[in-house]
């Protein structure tokens, strides 16, 4: 089979509803339950791809428990973004997490403009 886009090349752990563009601080969670027993959250990290002006953009992320809820704007509408999350715990584990999300595709245009950089740009952290 010969991948379509770079986004058939990546195992999705989990997809986000759909994301308003461009939205103004919309949040969505991740539970970490299942990955993380017996230890806590110390470092996030969030990159997004495709990346670049009027691209999805992270303001902020929070972890409570194990549950981290990230706060996303912007993005192209019908665009289909993937978040590459970084979870590193108390006892030095390193778990990585890809999640999937699609903008706004009702007002979107068609066909979707290509993006000005396809891959990931530089990673929001917490703290």
């Amino acid at each position: 089979m010969i991948p379509l886009t770079w986004f058939d090349l990546v195992q999705v752990d989990e997809w986000w509803p759909v994301l308003e563009a461009p939205a103004e601080d919309a949040d969505f969670s991740y539970d970490a339950t299942a990955d993380i027993t017996d230890d806590a959250i110390v470092s996030l990290s969030l990159a997004v791809a495709p990346s670049g002006d009027g691209e999805v953009t992270v303001s902020r992320m929070l972890p409570l428990g194990t549950l981290i809820t990230v706060w996303l704007s912007g993005g192209v509408p019908g665009r289909v973004y993937l978040y590459k999350l970084i979870i590193t715990t108390q006892t030095g584990r390193v778990l990585p997490v890809n999640i999937a999300q699609v903008t706004d595709f009702v007002t979107a245009a068609c066909p979707v403009p290509p993006p000005m950089d396809p891959g990931f740009g530089i990673p929001a952290t917490w703290p």
